[in-house]
């Protein structure tokens, strides 16, 4: 299922599953553009927390990002839940 999911943005380059938040994270190629995407409700090897948890904590993250949003900082383009989850794509 993350497969497909991924997919719809391009290519796998690199893979962050060794995270203790408990998100899984995908460095992403289409063509020329690299995207990452962040996404709670999978286990992770090192993940501290369940996967409950990781998704609450990301998703109360989406008001912070947007009062953030400044040009010399990553920009968050979507997020949205996912089958078992919640993504961010940046």
């Amino acid at each position: 299922m993350i497969s497909v999911f991924i997919s719809e943005y391009g290519n796998v380059f690199s893979v962050f599953d060794k995270q203790d938040s408990g998100y899984l994270c995908f460095g992403v190629q289409n063509n020329n553009k690299k995207l990452f995407i962040k996404m709670a409700g999978a286990e992770t090897i090192r993940s501290n927390v369940g996967t409950d948890v990781a998704i609450t904590r990301l998703k109360s993250t989406v008001l912070i990002y947007e009062d953030l949003r400044h040009p010399i900082l990553i920009e968050m383009i979507d997020h949205k839940e996912i089958e078992k989850g919640l993504s961010y794509l940046f």
